[in-house]
């Protein structure tokens, strides 16, 4: 640029280089602060499940599914008492909780635990534990949630019972530490059962199949936590969009992912906000 003026050398610079470079900035502020807000949000996703197998005693019968606290540095524990009693005005049946509580030691989180312990349902809350929950203080956080009545339903299971019926609800451990066991979950079930089975990764139900598991509850993916027009940079499972959130048929059985309430890495979501959801069962068989 041998002999140009330096006035119109500086209009060309901030043509080519400062303005393109000030728009890229001002978008990633703006994506950045819709993150954040998106994030300390909430909503409730209503799914109603009919089946054949859900007695005429449950039709009507309501879940409450929390997933993906992390509660820490960015899930604070007054988004904790919203996020319950967001859950107890629902007014559901059953609580049931998929895992990665805490992002800090239990002992950090004495406030969250207590906080928890405020979710009431008449058929009472049951819990498995996430990925983020097996880093060396899995005993401690499952007795901090069973002294806070929460029920750690881990590799069991149990009868739910309205006169003259029954359901049945069973938990699996994580299944990243490859000691899970299905068969206590399952145990005296049979094919006209209707059976719910409560995990944290919704991979589980690709890898262990039995047509007896009607419906299948799951968070850890997040929704993706970023989701541009349908992708996501990043969705932690082997399935990648398709189980990244939402109702997806998986054989014999329906699996209900949740985008969860919480975050990690970055304390943003952009097009996957927090959620609790609420299904409600349908059927009529007598």
């Amino acid at each position: 640029m041998k002999g140009v003026p330096l006035k119109v050398k500086v209009r060309l610079l901030k043509k080519i280089v400062i303005l393109p470079l000030a728009a890229v900035l001002t978008a990633l502020a703006a994506f950045f602060c819709w993150g954040l807000v998106e994030a300390a949000g909430l909503t409730v996703t209503r799914v109603d499940f009919p089946h054949p197998d859900v007695p005429a005693a449950f039709d009507g019968f309501t879940i409450a599914f929390l997933s993906d606290f992390h509660f820490g540095p960015f899930f604070s524990a007054r988004r904790t008492e919203r996020a319950v009693a967001t859950a107890n005005a629902l007014h559901p049946d059953l609580i049931l909780l998929g895992g990665d509580y805490v992002d800090v030691p239990p002992e950090e989180a004495k406030a969250f635990f207590r906080i928890l312990g405020g979710l009431k349902a008449p058929f009472g809350t049951y819990g498995v534990l996430g990925n983020g929950d097996y880093r060396g203080a899995e005993e401690e956080i499952a007795q901090r949630l069973s002294a806070n009545g929460v029920t750690v339903i881990e590799d069991r299971g149990l009868w739910i019972e309205r006169p003259g019926s029954r359901i049945r609800l069973g938990g699996v451990r994580e299944m990243g530490t490859w000691r899970y066991d299905l068969a206590p979950a399952l145990a005296g079930t049979k094919a006209s059962d209707f059976v719910i089975l409560l995990v944290h990764q919704p991979d589980f139900a690709e890898k262990e199949k039995d047509g007896r598991l009607d419906l299948e509850l799951a968070g850890h993916t997040h929704g993706g936590q970023v989701n541009l027009f349908g992708w996501s940079p990043s969705v932690p499972s082997s399935y990648g969009a398709r189980f990244r959130g939402g109702v997806v048929k998986v054989r014999e059985t329906t699996l209900v992912i949740s985008r969860g309430l919480g975050t990690t890495i970055l304390p943003l979501r952009v097009g996957s906000p927090p959620e609790i959801v609420l299904v409600t069962l349908r059927g009529g068989k007598t």
